[in-house]
């Protein structure tokens, strides 16, 4: 329950709080409070809602049009006739079941434009033809149509208590009922009381404050403290002055009141203070990507910041933005951007008279190709470079003109000249626009006067970095790839024109003579192309630089000499070999060549013999040959 406020109390705090406030109206382009459930809960008439949750404090966008207090938080009557309710401890919800509804009350009660009473999704039997509804501390009660007011506790049924014909509101606490009517006359029924009292005769506004207090609010803007332990004594509270409307939470200790001018004050015992709408003290752009590559997707959102503590993101309006260089980003659906020009620009949103700006650079992931260096003066591609730039190239064959918009600047080149044309001005290239190995190539240098832009030239690379801030591309010449495979062969490339016999690799057939003609290497791998002594070129399987290091240098799988001309052994005993099979009267030379290494060998020596044993495979797969005075005797297999 609240604390019971003397009226000696009141008239304190109000004389020493009302002297430094000021009614000044809102600027007519800021929004006003229209209705209040408590100091942290309170709608303004666009529709927004402010309120507090476990979260701290949030705006909603319901456009609402009423608000009142729950048991468990608030709800309210959007513009559509829908109903949103909310809670410190959990998240907004619509309630589908309440339609048709005339009048939102407190804990659950609601009015239907049909005059029935509703308590959340169950009708209140007993009540009907009622256009208005009071609840407090789970009272509620009721004034009909013909002027009957009702009145029901807790769980019980709905009690006649009175018939005000010409009634326009009702109050109820736990025991009373205040009926106010088209004259400002105020009635007090009460149980147990022979006939009603009446409190005063030009009231406009009445609010239980506490179960012994009433405010009233009357025709002049007064406001005034009946206290019902006093026959209804009433007594003015000076220096409030214009209210026309005051509301007060049944949890709290504090009353609300709204001047005429718009404003709302609200008074607790600490004092009088002046309710102030949050307003936007900053904004913030967040983009999720400031150096993204062209062809990227991002977005950008704007946070703003208010001086209740609310942060609040969102997506931008396309007014609201503004980019100096709008061929490098544009909007696409899903509220994001794309990169679609290499270059670097400001991005700034101006919104509720704040602004924030965010410098976004794009950059290109792939370099271009067809970038020439001649007489010291770098040439890039025409066409391909300022597509890339965000711009749109139409060439004029007849006239071997070039015409490029870019964003908002025009310029007009020409085939076999120096000048340049931007935005009408003319400016004289050192180099002139010519055509290198099938490609229209123009000065670079015409991109630093337009655009401010940082070239440079790679010797070693032989390619053009173009930097527009931290923004950049690069524009590779043909020899460029050449350059770039040679440093990734390494030492690798030694390999290459050497020739080779095969052994054992890839299947191949045997012997054959083969030549590295290349070796290609891809991201960690290398592919070594030969040239086939038939003349084909074959390539091997990618492999890493230790593997191809090792092919070349063991000669398990190549041979690094011609085994024909090293040894002169018969054609019978060279298709034994090349089909790697092995006959007794081979030497061990011809056994090597055919089957490779053994798996172990043994020998024995007496005399002037020698009987050597080799073993290949294990296991079933064994096979021995034995030798004898270094000739194939035996075989077993």
């Amino acid at each position: 329950m609240k604390r019971l406020l003397s009226l000696s109390v009141v008239a304190l705090l109000l004389t020493l709080c009302t002297a430094g406030i000021v009614s000044a109206s809102s600027p007519a382009s800021k929004p006003k409070i229209v209705s209040v459930i408590d100091s942290d809960t309170f709608l303004l008439d666009n529709g927004s809602l402010w309120r507090d949750d476990f979260d701290g404090a949030r705006r909603n966008q319901f456009n609402l049009v009423s608000i009142e207090e729950t048991d468990t938080g608030g709800w309210g009557l959007t513009a559509g006739g829908k109903v949103v309710s909310w809670g410190y401890l959990e998240k907004s919800k619509e309630l589908p079941y309440m339609k048709e509804v005339a009048q939102l009350s407190k804990y659950g009660y609601w009015l239907k434009k049909d005059g029935t009473v509703w308590n959340h999704d169950e009708e209140v039997a007993g009540l009907s033809n009622i256009r208005l509804l009071d609840a407090r501390g789970h009272v509620l009660a009721a004034l009909s149509n013909s002027g009957d007011i009702y009145k029901k506790q807790g769980s019980g049924k709905p009690e006649l208590i009175a018939n005000v014909p010409n009634a326009v509101s009702v109050h109820v606490n736990d025991y009373d009922t205040i009926v106010v009517d088209k004259e400002g006359t105020v009635t007090h029924y009460a149980p147990f009381q022979k006939e009603p009292v009446t409190v005063t005769t030009d009231a406009d506004n009445v609010q239980w404050f506490e179960p012994q207090q009433l405010l009233i609010t009357k025709k002049d803007g007064t406001v005034w403290v009946s206290d019902r332990t006093n026959k209804f004594a009433m007594e003015q509270i000076h220096n409030l002055k214009d209210i026309v409307k005051m509301t007060s939470p049944d949890s709290g200790s504090s009353v609300y009141f709204q001047q005429k001018d718009g404003s709302w004050n609200v008074f607790s015992e600490e004092g009088i203070e002046k309710m102030k709408v949050p307003e936007m003290k900053s904004i913030k752009l967040i983009v999720t990507r400031t150096t993204p590559k062209l062809g990227d997707h991002f977005l950008i959102a704007v946070e703003e910041q208010y001086t209740n503590g609310y942060t609040h993101k969102r997506y931008p309006n396309k007014d609201e933005l503004v980019i100096d260089q709008p061929q490098l980003i544009e909007r696409v659906p899903d509220n994001k951007f794309k990169a679609r020009g290499v270059g670097e620009t400001s991005v700034k949103i101006t919104a509720h008279g704040l602004s924030s700006q965010a410098k976004i650079s794009v950059s290109l992931d792939e370099p271009l190709q067809h970038a020439i260096q001649k007489d010291g003066i770098v040439y890039l591609p025409l066409k391909s470079v300022f597509q890339t730039l965000g711009g749109k190239v139409t060439s004029v064959p007849s006239t071997k003109e070039h015409h490029i918009q870019l964003g908002s600047k025009k310029i007009k080149l020409q085939s076999g000249s120096k000048l340049a044309t931007v935005d009408g001005m003319a400016y004289t290239m050192k180099g002139v626009v010519q055509t290198a190995g099938g490609t229209t190539v123009f000065p670079a240098e015409l991109l630093k006067h337009m655009l401010q832009a940082n070239i440079s030239w790679d010797n070693h690379w032989k390619q053009a970095t173009v930097k527009f801030g931290s923004a950049k591309m690069i524009v590779q010449s043909d020899e460029t790839a050449k350059v770039q495979k040679r440093a990734k062969q390494g030492d690798l490339a030694k390999y290459i024109g050497k020739s080779y016999w095969i052994n054992h690799f890839q299947g191949w057939e045997r012997f054959n003579k083969l030549t590295v003609t290349d070796i290609v290497p891809d991201g960690t791998l290398y592919t070594i192309v030969f040239k086939h002594a038939n003349g084909k070129t074959l390539t091997s399987y990618p492999m890493s630089a230790s593997a191809v290091t090792w092919l070349f240098t063991d000669q398990t799988e190549l041979l690094n000499y011609d085994p024909y001309k090293r040894y002169k052994w018969s054609k019978s005993v060279w298709e034994k070999i090349k089909n790697e099979k092995v006959s007794t009267g081979m030497t061990k030379e011809q056994v090597l060549m055919s089957w490779g290494q053994p798996r172990n060998t043994s020998y024995i020596t007496g005399g002037n013999i020698t009987v050597e044993s080799w073993g290949y495979g294990s296991g079933s797969s064994l096979s021995i040959i034995t030798f004898t005075n270094g000739k194939v005797t035996g075989i077993y297999q």
